[in-house]
């Protein structure tokens, strides 16, 4: 026959704080990788900022070389189109 422990609640209640130390360890490494997924999201934004910024300053430089050039048909106005490689010379931010 089996040996049954002397206190059964208390060997229930072990068993129930092993688990929960287990519990409590996945979940500090679940809260570590998304603050690392989170720090990385930020920088990645912040790229895009940047990318976005050096877009306009390139848009606005060929504004005024078309102008010098009298290549221009008009002054541009602002349009907010997606970036397309094909039959375009300029770069457009769709964000």
């Amino acid at each position: 026959m089996a040996e049954t422990p002397e206190n059964l609640l208390l060997e229930y209640m072990r068993r129930f704080d092993a688990r929960q130390a287990r519990f409590e360890d996945a979940l500090r490494d679940v809260s570590a990788r998304l603050s690392s997924i989170k720090g990385y999201l930020a920088t990645m934004h912040g790229d895009l900022a940047r990318h976005g910024f050096e877009i306009e300053t390139i848009n606005s430089r060929l504004d005024r070389i078309e102008r010098r050039l009298d290549l221009a048909d008009a002054p541009a106005q602002k349009e907010s189109r997606p970036v397309s490689p094909v039959g375009s010379t300029r770069l457009y931010l769709c964000c």
